[in-house]
């Protein structure tokens, strides 16, 4: 008789020891076709990364360009850590624009605009935000 209580009271304790709270926000990623012309260029997408505790995670970054590629393989889409190479020291972290208007000004350097034009870059996406640790269980994958 006791071993009948004391399963239904121990499956009751397990479903509640690994219940949690979880906080997510999903949404929706839909690629629109490219117009004529944007295949043609290339894309670089950085992460702010202009503070130590603020720091954008460079595989979320790899994953939103692998994402872009897959959705139109003309679309090449220039490595982040490459680009912040290349382009060394304008992209660092504590040296890059942080306004578009700072932008035009770098390329008012003829080495940095050769570079731009060589690469057929065209587009610059900068992904802000940053990932906060919490105590949790689970995994995200790029999708």
């Amino acid at each position: 008789m006791r071993l009948k209580i004391l399963r239904p009271v121990g499956i009751i304790l397990t479903a509640l020891l690994f219940e949690g709270c979880v906080n997510a926000t999903v949404d929706e990623m839909t690629y629109n076709e490219p117009v004529a012309g944007i295949g043609e260029s290339s894309v670089v997408i950085l992460g702010r990364r202009h503070a130590p505790d603020y720091d954008t995670e460079f595989d979320f970054i790899e994953c939103i360009g692998d994402h872009i590629h897959s959705g139109d393989p003309s679309i090449d889409v220039i490595n982040e850590i490459a680009f912040i190479n290349q382009f060394y020291p304008w992209f660092e972290p504590r040296t890059a624009p942080l306004q578009p208007q700072t932008i035009d000004q770098l390329l008012e350097l003829p080495i940095v605009a050769n570079q731009f034009a060589e690469m057929k870059l065209e587009y610059m996406i900068w992904i802000d935000g940053k990932t906060v640790d919490t105590e949790s269980v689970g995994s995200m994958s790029c999708g």
